[in-house]
């Protein structure tokens, strides 16, 4: 038997309890003002905030739906060589390679999600880089939050070992591999 049940005997009793509480709850609910967090609680959050954005591993932006830079990070600007002013000073196309065909569409320049591009320092030499890029809004403006992570040496050790899957290390002459790979290439050019 169900535990109200077997406390007052009958299921149409412990039904009329249930309803009533659940009624009562509700009024409870809408009598009641919204819970707000305490001030002090809202310092501290934004201040742990602050601290995420300042030490974080990766570099993080904010920009506008039209390429402005509102915010870097100490480590994006790190990243790029310059002062996080510097970055705000210049539009996100002028460090980053654009996302998107800016010709074709009048949207933004960035696309939400996960992509591979450059980067451009301050002094103008490139590195590859890997962007998280989501879209939010604040004060109801829509900004997207660019998260940067350089990618080099992912890069290098990626070139490394196509390398070394297709070239002998010893000698640096193409290997079996390769041979057949080309091989195959050719044989299909060939039937053509």
């Amino acid at each position: 038997r169900k535990p109200f049940v077997a406390l007052f005997g009958h299921a149409w009793q412990a039904q009329m309890i249930i309803a009533f509480l659940a009624r009562w709850r509700t009024a409870w609910r809408a009598a009641r003002p919204p819970w707000r967090p305490p001030a002090a609680a809202l310092r501290s959050g934004a201040l742990q905030l602050l601290h995420l954005f300042e030490n974080s591993a990766s570099g993080l932006l904010t920009c506008s739906h039209d390429g402005t830079v509102l915010l870097c990070s100490p480590v994006a600007a790190s990243l790029l060589n310059a002062t996080p002013e510097a970055v705000c000073r210049k539009g996100i196309e002028h460090w980053l390679a654009p996302l998107v065909d800016c010709s074709q569409t009048a949207g933004p320049l960035l696309a939400c999600g996960q992509w591979e591009t450059l980067a451009q320092r301050a002094d103008g030499s490139e590195f590859p880089v890997e962007l998280t890029v989501s879209e939010t809004v604040l004060d109801g403006t829509a900004q997207f939050i660019v998260i940067v992570r350089d990618i080099t040496d992912r890069k290098l050790t990626q070139e490394r070992l196509s390398f070394l899957a297709n070239f002998d290390s010893l000698t640096g002459l193409p290997n079996r591999v390769l041979f057949r790979d080309r091989l195959e290439q050719a044989m299909a050019r060939a039937r053509r």
